[in-house]
């Protein structure tokens, strides 16, 4: 499983809490600072460490925050050339599920984007060849695809035979 940044903070910081935090759970009917703490350093630990926290989890947030808003997608307006992402995408007629499919594309074909649709925002408007039809919003890109196969991590099983197609062996 892989975590975020801001998680693997998140989770520090309810670390500290759990360490420095029961102390400051057994403070009943604290009238003076020497009623719930040994000395006055003691005291002021336990507020610097509480103000700590709460800065930090306030920091965390306005990360995250940050975070997620840059990560827009970059706007596309009308006219412009977008790429298809995924293998065997229908250019439908239009957006209705029994819809009837013009084309079927393929990755990094280029099409003409028009819009999204107003009755249906998932599905987005394009141009293919003087077809004009709708394909689903996620399967359009600003960028061409890397079609490049990537390396598995997973080496290969050792001693694992594989059926034959019926060949002979070298």
């Amino acid at each position: 499983m892989k975590f975020s940044t801001v998680w693997l903070f998140r989770i520090g910081l309810l670390f500290i809490l759990l360490i420095f935090g029961p102390p400051l759970l057994f403070a009943d009917n604290c009238s003076a600072p020497s009623d719930c703490f040994p000395t006055l350093a003691a005291a002021a630990a336990a507020a610097t460490a509480s103000g700590v926290l709460a800065a930090g989890a306030t920091a965390a947030g306005k990360a995250a925050a940050s975070s997620q808003a840059n990560k827009k997608p970059p706007a596309v307006h009308r006219g412009d050339k977008v790429y298809i992402k995924q293998v065997n995408t229908k250019l439908m007629v239009s957006t209705t599920p029994t819809s009837d499919v013009s084309a079927v594309l393929q990755p990094n074909t280029q099409v003409t984007y028009q819009g999204r649709d107003t009755a249906n925002p998932k599905y987005v408007k394009v141009e293919y060849q003087g077809k004009i039809g709708y394909v689903y919003h996620t399967d359009v890109s600003t960028e061409p695809v890397d079609l490049t196969p990537q390396p598995s991590n997973r080496p290969a099983p050792a001693g694992q035979s594989f059926p034959s197609s019926g060949g002979t062996k070298a």
